[in-house]
């Protein structure tokens, strides 16, 4: 009997941190109730010392993060400020000798390499960044937002510079965000297509544009598979425009 209801208090934990992942569009790591509904709520032990099988106790518990998820509404000047700077991942200046554009679109891209779990994501800017300027030429990375392994976005080229590409396609009035790794070989994580979503919501806020603009790399030149398989999927199912449209959607 103690078992089954400990399954079932199991069960209701996850289903209360899908909808709160899902519907609200929120990390829940991010959340106060953090310790409680990424680790302890899928603990046999936590449930029975702390709840000790007492659903009151669970409603509750249920309630104040369902509502601290509805608090957590998407604001695009604060995600503004979770972004890490060129300054504080120890850019240096880019090159200004092109001509600025103006951003009209989003397209999605991917590091097409693999990425070991163990490197550090800063190393790997800038050594981007020196290859960028000494094997290629360009002012700068290639692209103007980095998302890492753990969804950590930097900001990489100014974005008011078109970035640049290996393939025949103009750049110019992109917003490029690529996410490190190679997803033709592996699926990104969850923390990886929330900052996506995020990243992609605020770019269109921030630039007025409609989520019919945010497409990936492949859907502007044949000569690339770019953003890999299991990035593209959600491209093509429609996944990224609708959570970005109803990231934007102020709540009633």
């Amino acid at each position: 009997m103690k078992e089954t209801r400990i399954g079932a208090l199991k069960f209701a934990g996850r289903v209360l941190l899908d909808y709160c992942r899902q519907v609200h569009h929120v990390s829940v790591k991010e959340s106060r109730y953090s310790i409680v509904t990424e680790v302890d709520l899928t603990s046999e032990k936590y449930l029975l010392k702390s709840f000790k099988l007492n659903w009151t106790k669970f409603i509750i518990l249920s309630f104040a993060i369902l509502m601290n998820c509805q608090e957590q509404a998407f604001k695009p000047e604060q995600f503004e400020k979770s972004i890490i700077t060129r300054e504080q991942w120890g850019s240096t200046p880019a090159d200004s000798t092109i001509e600025s554009h103006t951003i009209d679109r989003i397209t999605l891209h991917h590091g097409g390499v693999t990425f070991p779990d163990e490197r550090d994501p800063i190393e790997y800017l800038q050594s981007l960044q020196k290859w960028s300027r000494t094997e290629k030429s360009w002012i700068d990375n290639p692209y103007h937002y980095v998302i890492d392994l753990r969804g950590r976005i930097y900001e990489a080229r100014p974005i008011q510079y078109p970035g640049d590409t290996n393939t025949d396609y103009n750049p110019r009035g992109h917003a490029l965000i690529c996410v490190v790794g190679n997803y033709e070989q592996r699926k990104p994580n969850r923390k990886q297509l929330a900052a996506i979503i995020q990243l992609m919501a605020w770019l269109c806020w921030k630039y007025n544009l409609s989520p019919d603009t945010i497409k990936g790399h492949r859907d502007y030149t044949q000569q690339t598979v770019c953003p890999g398989k299991y990035l593209n999927e959600y491209l093509t199912s429609g996944y990224f425009k609708q959570k970005v449209e109803k990231l934007l959607t102020p709540a009633h």
